[in-house]
C-alpha cells in the first residue's frame, strides 16, 4: 500500500471517528451525539424485523394449535407486535440520550392538542378491534359495499382490506 493511499485511508478514519462522537444537541445537562443516536436508530430497525418475526411465529404457533380461529389469531399477533413495538422504543430513547421521564409533562400538552384532532383515528382504531374480538365479519367472508361485492382480505387495527372479484 502506498503512503499517500495510507494517509487517504487515515484522513477518512479520523473524518469517521469526528462524526461519530459529533454533539448533536444538548438536553439540560447532558449531550446528545450522533453515535447515540445511529445506534438507537439501529436498535429500532432490528427490534421491528425480530418484532415482527416474533410475532408472525407466534401467530404460526397459534393456529396450529387449533384452538383459536384465524381471527383472534391473527388479533393476538398485531397486539404482540404491538407491545414488541411499545418495549422497543422505550428502550431505544434512554440509548439515545432521551431520558423517558421527559414524556410526561409532554405527554400531557401533546395529549390535550392532538387528542381533538386524533378522534376519527381513535374511532377507527377501537372498530377494528371489535371487529377483531367480536368478528361480526372474518377474513374470507364475502361483503357487500355500496353494490360492490368482495371478500375480506385482512381486518386490521385501523381499516378493513376487502378485494373484489375484479383484483381492486
Amino acid at each position: 500500500m502506498s503512503d499517500s493511499t495510507r494517509e487517504l485511508l487515515e484522513n477518512i478514519w479520523e473524518v469517521l471517528k469526528t462524526l461519530w462522537h459529533f454533539e448533536l444537541f444538548k438536553s439540560g445537562e447532558s449531550t446528545v451525539y450522533f453515535n447515540q443516536i445511529f445506534i438507537a436508530l439501529l436498535v429500532v430497525f432490528v427490534g421491528f424485523v425480530i418484532s415482527r418475526w416474533i410475532s408472525r411465529s407466534i401467530g404460526r404457533r397459534l393456529s396450529k394449535l387449533g384452538k383459536l380461529n384465524e381471527n383472534t389469531t391473527h388479533a393476538l399477533q398485531r397486539i404482540f407486535h404491538l407491545l414488541f413495538i411499545v418495549v422497543i422504543v422505550l428502550v431505544a430513547l434512554p440509548i439515545a440520550g432521551i431520558p423517558i421521564t421527559i414524556f410526561t409533562v409532554l405527554g400531557g400538552a401533546v395529549a390535550i392538542g392532538v387528542g381533538f384532532g386524533m378522534q376519527n383515528l381513535f374511532n377507527n382504531l377501537i372498530s377494528g378491534l371489535i371487529l377483531m374480538i367480536e368478528k361480526p365479519i372474518r377474513i374470507g367472508d364475502i361483503v357487500f359495499i355500496g353494490g360492490d361485492e368482495g371478500r375480506v382480505e385482512d381486518i386490521g387495527n385501523r381499516c378493513t382490506r376487502v378485494r373484489r372479484g375484479n383484483g381492486v
